[in-house]
């Protein structure tokens, strides 16, 4: 007797049919695009339609969308499903890889037929790794899921690219993009993401047993086979991709219902074949509050923004501006009044070069290919790129542009919303100059692509995402979340039966509670607004910011170019201005030399060089070797560190400078998601071991001696405590053969803890109490003397200022600052421009505790101790590095900023 499967997924309805034997007679798969009652509404009715299997009296149901026919149609366990497939499928299998739309699974231990021995793993609430993913990431490209494999095999490098999230990885393909890296390229490196993030966030610590299984729709792409394969390092037949893989959990869940008689009388021709109703559910709000009918806010706001008004004289020069943005680049010509001429919006597609280009050759078929362009300007995130190529004089940012032309379209605006493709931008303006702004930070929530990922799902073309929107009576309170929790959000309410016009008016006021929680926050919005950027067409939108605000958003003419408007009125402004009496301001690095001298990134030469004073990297061959990871807190300790086992008579052996191979080998090896400083220790530590050092000397950090503190205690954070522990899950040390020495500092038990605590270390290198003793009261003495060298080389910096010398001054944790990663190049970048960089630590020592009583993480004090005298000295300016995830910041970003005031500083949250 045979018997059916259906697999409802948060993309599509997988349907089987299988035979007495276990045998695939029948499969479909079918995207749902968010309607997943008349998804499976239209399989059961096929396979009721459908002679040659018999009737069919067993079946069951899996899934995340199984709840809609549960009631009638008995469910089973996803996993269970995938197995039971898995083993019919074959025999030989050990394990299973399935990548889905939004799930991810490695199942392990196939082999045990008891079923004790089978272990799971999933993905979290994430859709990093799986087909939701890939699917975001080519439709920035213009491509299609079944473009990718074909594209990908021209591929001849493979670019890295962050998989951990969807943002993250849309920055590094942007970056890329901006570099002029082939699309091939690019679709490979992301392939190798995915599969790098599936090994270190799903498969985890779980034994790799071959052969594997490789199941689910993203079994479709060649060259997620092929990464697999080389990233797993599996030969030719350790990985089968079966037949039915893109169906197998509802393989599975049939052969479950065939082996445990699980009946339904359901697709019998007395009954009716339509189960799931079509009727939307009761909309009720996840806060229990009920949202406004966008309806009543406005309409056809965007009709006739960008009618062009003016005709170009053929006497007259014309002024070219262009905008390259991670969605799309504009073009605009004005004429020397700076009226708009002509103007091209153009998708990027990955290829910001080529677009340009095209841009450019269809402004010339219009207007002449030897029309006279007196001027150019560039801004956007491929502003150096194009600003080259085209040989632009004014190449400028984003905020400075997006102004420019809003003051130049109404004089009065004192606000500005510019939502882009993956930028969103708050400006206020004050007397016609910016006065205030900010800029979403790793979240692409509030943001144009959070609008168009969505309405892909849907199968809503993004034109028509608006008006849809508008249609609805009412609209659901989908509140405020990132876009990754919004598609298992969406999902919910659409196996639920919500109706998606509906869910597109939540969408709208989602988009406005992220924007204005995560990006406006508490920042004074004016009460003259002006809404820029390609999502002024969503009518929906702006009238959500109406309905929320209760304030007049004006759509302003020429919306969706207005950073190329801006562009081209910098670059008229410039042309108009005598730059030729400029004096160009010399090139001096932060200590006061030449900085042509040297490397790359010479600033972090120069304070590792004080740092990691006395470290030569000289090995005896007869003596064993301490490796230290050149991260964390071995940047302020060191020199404890070094003297520590230079006098015991061990090697010390450092890794180097933070580079891509680092950057690599850190994301390959790290097994959680922490903060960058944190994961880089990984590749560090990578280093190291194929340095095949003997000892890994990697402390647990719980409090530090920080003399002039008045905190009860100066704790290291919680990763600094437990990073070795970490570090040592993800490496597999021990079987490296390698010791790791990680004894707790700890300052605040007491001499006798840290002597003891030095003591056991001692014991485990073979050194006596009275060798050990020794070397910790000289490696103490060391310590000091670090100190005091960084107090002397401060003195030194401060000397080297001019009177009325404008400087700027690097803040961060040590690391942050020394490491050329962490750092981003950022004081080599302003010694070119004529600037100086000091570091935190060259400014003399204040006392932040009559504020701040028991701040008690050290490395916030030496944050937020500069701030104060940053703030009273009209020739410093900040510039604060934090990490993205580190705790400790996201509490002293907040003190930092009530402590300048109104003094401007420039703050930057670094992430891979």
């Amino acid at each position: 007797m045979p018997a059916f499967g259906i697999d409802i997924g948060s993309a599509a309805v997988k349907t089987a049919v299988i035979d007495d034997n276990n045998r695939v007679i029948w499969s479909d798969y079918t995207l749902h695009h968010g309607d997943i009652p008349g998804a499976v509404n239209a399989r059961l009715e096929q396979l009721k339609q459908e002679n040659s299997y018999k009737p069919l009296r067993m079946g069951a149901v899996t899934g995340s969308g199984q709840d809609l026919v549960a009631d009638i149609i008995k469910a089973v366990n996803e996993v269970a499903a995938v197995v039971a497939a898995s083993r019919c499928f074959c025999k030989q299998a050990s394990s299973v890889v399935e990548i889905g739309a939004q799930t991810a699974k490695y199942i392990t231990g196939l082999r045990e037929k008891s079923g004790h021995g089978i272990k799971v793993a999933m993905n979290a609430n994430c859709a990093a790794g799986t087909g939701a993913f890939l699917e975001e990431q080519i439709s920035r490209l213009d491509l299609t899921l079944e473009d990718f494999s074909h594209y990908a095999a021209k591929a001849k490098s493979i670019p890295r690219i962050a998989g951990r999230c969807g943002v993250f990885a849309k920055t590094d393909i942007t970056h890329h993009q901006q570099e002029g890296v082939p699309v091939a390229d690019i679709l490979l490196g992301l392939a190798h993401a995915v599969v790098r993030n599936f090994r270190v966030s799903v498969m985890k610590k779980l034994p790799l047993e071959t052969p594997i299984l490789f199941t689910g729709g993203v079994a479709h792409n060649k060259a997620i086979i092929q990464a697999l394969k080389e990233v797993l390092e599996l030969g030719e037949t350790d990985l089968i991709i079966p037949d039915h893989f893109n169906v197998a959990a509802a393989v599975g869940a049939a052969m479950i219902a065939l082996e445990q008689g699980f009946e339904t009388r359901i697709l019998s021709p007395e009954k009716p074949a339509f189960l799931c109703s079509r009727e939307p559910r009761s909309n009720t709000s996840s806060a229990g509050l009920s949202l406004p009918h966008l309806i009543s806010f406005g309409q056809d706001d965007s009709n006739g923004k960008h009618d062009i008004k003016a005709y170009p004289d053929p006497k007259q020069g014309l002024f070219l501006g262009i905008d390259v943005g991670s969605t799309s680049t504009n073009l605009v010509l004005t004429d020397p009044r700076g009226q708009v001429m002509d103007f091209r919006y153009l998708k990027t597609r990955g290829e910001p070069a080529a677009v340009v280009s095209q841009g450019l050759g269809e402004l010339k078929s219009i207007h002449g290919h030897d029309m006279k362009i007196i001027g150019t300007g560039v801004t956007g995130s491929g502003r150096y790129l194009i600003g080259k190529m085209v040989g632009a004089k004014t190449i400028k940012d984003e905020i400075t542009a997006q102004a420019k032309a809003a003051v130049a379209i109404d004089p009065d605006v004192d606000t500005i919303f510019e939502i882009g493709g993956q930028d969103s931008k708050f400006i206020r303006i004050k007397g016609g100059q910016v006065d205030d702004f900010q800029m979403n930070k790793v979240c692409a929530a509030g943001t144009g692509s959070f609008i168009e990922e969505q309405s892909i799902k849907f199968g809503i073309p993004i034109d028509s995402f608006g008006i849809l929107a508008l249609t609805s009576d009412t609209p659901i309170n989908l509140g405020e979340r990132c876009a990754v929790f919004m598609e298992t959000t969406l999902a919910g309410h659409l196996a639920r039966g919500v109706v998606k016009k509906d869910l597109a008016a939540g969408l709208c006021y989602s988009i406005v509670k992220n924007y204005l929680n995560r990006v406006v926050g508490a920042k004074q919005i004016g009460n003259h607004i002006l809404f820029q950027g390609g999502l002024g067409y969503n009518q929906g939108v702006i009238n959500a910011f109406r309905a929320v605000l209760d304030k007049k958003i004006e759509v302003p003419a020429f919306f969706s170019v207005t950073g190329a408007l801006g562009a081209a009125l910098l670059a008229k402004e410039a042309a108009e201005s005598d730059n030729k009496t400029a004096n160009p301001r010399p090139r001096i690095c932060p200590g006061g030399q030449d900085t042509n001298k040297g490397g790359e990134n010479r600033f972090s030469a120069q304070v590792q060089d004080l740092v990691f004073d006395g470290y030569t990297g000289v090995l005896n061959p007869d003596k064993k070797t301490v490796g230290l990871p050149r991260a964390l807190f071995t940047f302020g300790m060191f020199s404890m560190f070094h003297t520590f086992f230079k006098t015991l008579g061990f090697n010390v052996l450092m890794s180097p400078s933070s580079n891509e191979q680092t950057i690599a080998m850190a994301q390959a090896c790290s097994l959680d998601e922490t903060c960058y400083p944190v994961k880089l220790v990984n590749g560090h530590i990578a280093w190291l071991i194929s340095q095949k050092v003997d000892y890994i000397f990697f402390p647990d950090l719980y409090t530090v001696n920080h003399p002039n503190a008045e905190s009860r205690q100066n704790f290291g954070c919680a990763y600094m405590q437990l990073a070795c522990k970490l570090m040592t899950q993800a490496m597999d040390l021990e079987k490296t053969g390698i010791t790791l020495l990680s004894p707790t500092i700890a300052f605040s038990l007491g001499p006798k803890f840290m002597g003891q605590s030095f003591i056991n270390l001692g014991e485990t290198l073979d050194r006596t109490e009275e060798q050990t003793m020794a070397a910790l009261e000289a490696s103490m003495k060391s310590y000091q003397g670090f100190e005091k060298r960084l107090e002397d080389h401060g003195k030194e910096v401060l000397k080297t200022l001019g009177a009325n010398e404008k400087a700027f001054v690097l803040i961060s944790k040590i690391y942050g600052v020394a490491d050329p990663v962490l750092n981003l190049g950022i004081p080599d970048r302003l010694a070119e421009m004529g600037y100086k960089t000091l570091s935190f630590f060259d400014l003399p020592e204040g006392n932040i505790f009559q504020e701040h009583p028991n701040m008690y993480w050290p490395f916030i004090q030496h944050i937020l101790d500069p701030a104060y005298l940053i703030k009273e000295h009209p020739n410093l300016f900040a510039i604060l590095l934090t990490h993205h995830g580190c705790g400790p910041d996201s509490a002293a970003s907040h003190f930092f900023t009530e402590i300048m005031g109104d003094k401007p500083f420039l703050s930057i949250e670094v992430d891979e």
